[in-house]
């Protein structure tokens, strides 16, 4: 991914390294999509960066999946520690078994929750199931609140 940032005063901007690392240790994102009639759903997800955009896994029958499925334009936003960042992308859904299994593997690292790989999804011990949808960074915001400070990446 390479970095432009089109911050108002770039001097005073944040390092897309300190984005990144903000999206990789955060725990829990919040996922904003559309449903069918148009109104908005958010819901808290669990995700990690990988391949310059943030990785989740949801059922395909829960709302965040149908809606992904339907309209894979999406936002997911976090509030960490005085740094607020908004990513707004497209999804797609990970089907390949290599992918699948790098995204298992950096998730239970992260989370510490076991994840098997088979027929394009996701399997857990507890026998839930869920799909792997990875969404590409487009823009991301960053809002710091001491000195304020916001910064905008476009990719």
């Amino acid at each position: 991914m390479s970095e432009k940032s089109d911050s108002e005063a770039p001097e005073t901007g944040i390092a897309w390294e300190t984005g990144v690392e903000r999206l990789s240790n955060a725990h829990t994102y919040w996922l904003a999509t559309v449903r069918p009639d148009g109104r908005p759903h958010v819901m808290p997800v669990w995700a990690v960066w990988l391949d310059d955009g943030l990785w989740l896994s949801t059922s395909g029958d829960s709302a965040k999946g149908r809606n992904l499925t339907r309209e894979p334009r999406c936002t997911l936003t976090l509030d960490e520690a005085g740094m607020q960042l908004v990513v707004d992308g497209t999804s797609r859904r990970v089907t390949d078994d290599g992918e699948l299994r790098r995204f298992a593997e950096v998730y239970t690292a992260k989370y510490e929750w076991p994840m098997a790989v088979r027929d394009g999804a996701v399997h857990f011990e507890d026998g839930n199931s869920g799909y792997v949808y990875a969404v590409r960074a487009e823009t991301v915001f960053a809002f710091v609140e001491e000195p304020f400070t916001s910064t905008r990446w476009r990719f």
